[in-house]
């Protein structure tokens, strides 16, 4: 980790993880017939983080884990999770992923 000071006297950290996200999506969506579970999400992940996924009942978080695991496919927008477009997963890449 690389220490820099700001005007305000505080030290801010900055990663040194590479800058290419772990997990990344665009724009993904997934529709089911009228219903829109998932509207034009946009995230990026960086690699060597925990990210926390938190939202009401009905928001979309579970359509969305299951999107980037490759259980669903999107509707629209791109993601890609360890470099690879999620349904093109193989078992064994899939059971790299953690998720609760």
């Amino acid at each position: 980790m690389t220490d820099t000071s700001t005007d305000t006297g505080h030290a801010q950290q900055e990663s040194d993880v590479t800058s290419d996200p772990i997990a990344y999506a665009r724009d993904l969506t997934k529709r089911f017939g009228e219903q829109i579970a998932v509207d034009d999400l946009t995230l990026s992940v960086p690699a060597g983080t925990i990210f926390g996924f938190i939202g009401p009942s009905g928001s979309g978080k579970t359509t969305t884990v299951r999107l980037l695991t490759g259980v669903q496919t999107p509707s629209d927008g791109p993601a890609v999770v360890l470099g690879r477009e999620p349904p093109a997963f193989t078992d064994p890449e899939r059971a790299q992923i953690g998720y609760m």
